[in-house]
């Protein structure tokens, strides 16, 4: 009976694990890459598992995340706008997001 109880117990606290791990991925939607190449801001949807009207929303809430060329993830953040993708601005030393409040300093070129 313990046996049983405890693979139960297992079973749940995986799925819920999985699930919350997924609501903070999300699922990948596009990416745009920096002029120079060595920067890429990719966007993933998220769930909002409080909205069972997924389909009639316009807006949701999405993950911006900076990497570099090479993968290392440098600054995220979780949106509260819409249509956030096509208004970033790129200078040598920053990027500053559509959201008016958002500006990720990058990294010198020796880092």
């Amino acid at each position: 009976m313990k046996k049983k109880l405890i693979i139960s117990t297992s079973i749940i606290l995986l799925f819920v694990i999985s699930i919350a791990i997924y609501l903070y991925i999300g699922t990948y939607r596009r990416e745009v890459v920096s002029p120079n190449g060595e920067y890429v801001l990719k966007y993933y949807n998220t769930i909002d598992i409080t909205n069972t009207s997924l389909a009639f929303r316009e807006c949701r809430a999405q993950w911006v995340r900076l990497y570099t060329k090479s993968g290392k993830k440098l600054n995220e953040k979780l949106t509260d706008i819409c249509k956030q993708e096509g208004r970033i601005n790129w200078s040598d030393s920053a990027v500053s997001l559509s959201d008016g409040r958002t500006v990720w300093e990058l990294p010198s070129p020796a880092e």
